[in-house]
């Protein structure tokens, strides 16, 4: 088993993930004629710190209201059934932290604990990404809407109504 998880996670935090972040980065990059760098500048480097200290410090709670909302999909159509699985979701949400903790202590067993971790987090990250490339035509045509609106760059499109203007008929969306 340990041997089949190590090489999971070989396969999954190693060169094919490697490879899809790269080359989805250069993608959007490219895509966007390398926007971040040219409206950004210096001041970039600076918010991108602040960036990933904020993204370090919500994770959790990221994760937490990932599968908050994997719970209420499943329970979406039975009310009584939701409410008891919410209930559960809620008084066990430390448990398994805590499960780990004691594991660790007991064994000193690190890489098979930061195995686990890496798997239960790559599987999303590659769903995530995946649902990313799928809905590029939507964002490139909101960008390219957006510098058109705001920025002067291209003309406006009238078809492309945002998520927060009314939808009229003959619109795109």
């Amino acid at each position: 088993m340990i041997n089949f998880l190590n090489w999971l996670d070989g396969v999954l935090w190693g060169v094919p993930l490697i490879v899809l972040m790269a080359a989805t980065g250069a993608y959007f990059t490219i895509r966007s004629g390398f926007f971040q760098f040219r409206y950004f500048g210096r001041i970039g480097a600076y918010l991108l710190a602040v960036v990933m200290v904020i993204f370090t410090v919500t994770t959790s709670g990221g994760w937490f209201t990932y599968y908050l909302a994997i719970l209420e999909h499943i329970g979406r159509d039975d009310t009584r059934w939701k409410q008891i699985l919410m209930k559960v979701f809620y008084a066990m949400r430390a448990l398994p932290g805590l499960l780990w903790t004691i594991y660790l202590v007991k064994t000193n067993n690190q890489g098979f604990i930061w195995t686990v971790v890496d798997i239960t987090s790559a599987i999303p990250t590659f769903v995530n990404v995946a649902v990313i490339l799928i809905l590029s035509g939507d964002y490139f045509r909101l960008l390219k809407d957006y510098k058109a609106r705001y920025m002067g760059i291209g003309t406006v499109d009238g078809s492309v109504r945002l998520f927060y203007e009314e939808k009229t008929e003959g619109s795109a969306l």
